[in-house]
């Protein structure tokens, strides 16, 4: 790796509910032990996160999580760097992907990270949601079972 390469940190919001991240990151975090903000403002976040986000943002234990993922993954650079990698994948994970998780990577996406470049994903948010592999391997078990049921196969 030339010390001109474009380093590039990737972090991704991701629901539990619909199964990890494909490929797996190198990294992940759940932080579904955090509070979730009220009903109202996801409610209102479909439309517009920042209540939401602000909500998020000033609570303590949002913040200390943050802290600590920030200290993490900093480490996990430094020895990538070390290594010779130019890419880093971090997962971070709620319940459904649409709150507590979204906000958290928007936040990582701001922090300071040297010379890595943060490219913020979501993978589900109150945009389209697209099926996941695991999503697709589901149905294809689901149909199998269907035909096996309907077959009659041992």
């Amino acid at each position: 790796m030339s010390s001109e390469s474009i380093k590039e940190l990737h972090i991704t919001s991701f629901g539990h509910d619909r199964g990890p991240l494909i490929p797996t990151p190198s990294l992940s975090f759940d932080i579904r032990s955090l509070p979730n903000p009220p009903r109202d403002l996801r409610i209102l976040a479909r439309k517009d996160p920042t209540a939401m986000m602000q909500w998020l943002v000033s609570n303590s234990q949002f913040q200390e999580r943050l802290h600590d993922a920030h200290r993490t993954i900093s480490r996990r650079l430094k020895d990538s760097e070390t290594a010779g990698v130019d890419k880093v994948d971090v997962g971070v994970c709620c319940q459904l992907g649409r709150n507590r998780s979204y906000t958290f990577v928007e936040e990582l996406g701001k922090l300071e990270w040297g010379s890595w470049t943060p490219v913020v994903h979501h993978r589900e948010h109150y945009g389209t949601p697209f099926p996941t592999a695991t999503d697709l391997e589901l149905c294809r078990s689901e149909w199998e079972n269907i035909r096996r049921a309907v077959v009659r196969l041992p």
